[in-house]
């Protein structure tokens, strides 16, 4: 596994559990949780497998030792070997930062008809659509006389969702939408530095979304490259 794989498996875990002492003990209020979990060079030195969890070949010096820390609470930190990491924020980058700038007319859909209706309302970005709120949103369908507006819209919503962390990859300069066309396991294997099946699948999921909700002509000229930012 990854460590963020490792950390949300944790997260989802705490998530049930509190759930369910919500139920059943509902007066009790928790206001954090703290773990550590890993091996030490003295547990290894007693014959434990330190690499049988995370990927040993990803992380240089696991073999001789790591433990994970994690508090979860209103002051959230982690702790590999000693040393806090930054938490993400739910305020980074999202999938929709790469095309927010783009115009309208690269959602599927969106022709030069619906591109001058648009700008009529001075929506001529993705991120002007996104922007759209209720009241102009109702104003919208009103002139139309069309729900595709409130579509066109969604599509949008659906571009917010984290960028795949991922490093450098001998496919980097090939576009989203020929990516989309190999086997998963040869693009897996095209990353310099390994990557876990569970971090491939989220990289084809983004990628399926975006071909929904992206025309293909812009999805042919965005590479990967693009995409992860390297």
């Amino acid at each position: 596994m990854s460590l963020s794989e490792l950390c949300q498996s944790l997260v989802d875990e705490f998530a049930i559990a509190l759930t369910m002492l919500k139920r059943s003990h509902p007066t009790v209020k928790v206001n954090s949780l703290k773990l550590a979990l890993g091996q030490t060079g003295q547990d290894i030195a007693q014959g434990q497998d330190a690499n049988a969890l995370i990927l040993d070949n990803r992380y240089p010096g696991s073999d001789s030792g790591w433990r994970l820390e994690l508090d979860l609470g209103e002051r959230p930190q982690a702790k590999i070997e000693g040393v806090k990491r930054p938490i993400v924020s739910r305020t980074d980058a999202m999938v929709l930062d790469i095309i927010a700038d783009e115009p309208v007319t690269v959602i599927d859909g969106i022709s030069s008809r619906w591109r001058d209706f648009f700008a009529n309302f001075h929506v001529t970005r993705v991120m002007d659509l996104v922007r759209v709120d209720e009241r102009q949103l109702e104003k919208m369908i009103l002139e139309s006389n069309s729900l595709q507006v409130r579509e066109f819209r969604q599509k949008a919503f659906l571009l917010k969702l984290p960028l795949p962390a991922l490093g450098a990859s001998d496919l980097q300069n090939k576009s989203l939408y020929d990516i989309l066309k190999l086997p998963i396991n040869e693009v897996q294997k095209s990353f310099r530095h390994p990557v876990t099946p569970a971090e491939t699948t989220y990289l084809f999921e983004v990628l399926d979304l975006l071909n929904v909700v992206i025309d293909s002509r812009h999805l042919q000229k965005t590479s990967l490259h693009q995409l992860i930012g390297l």
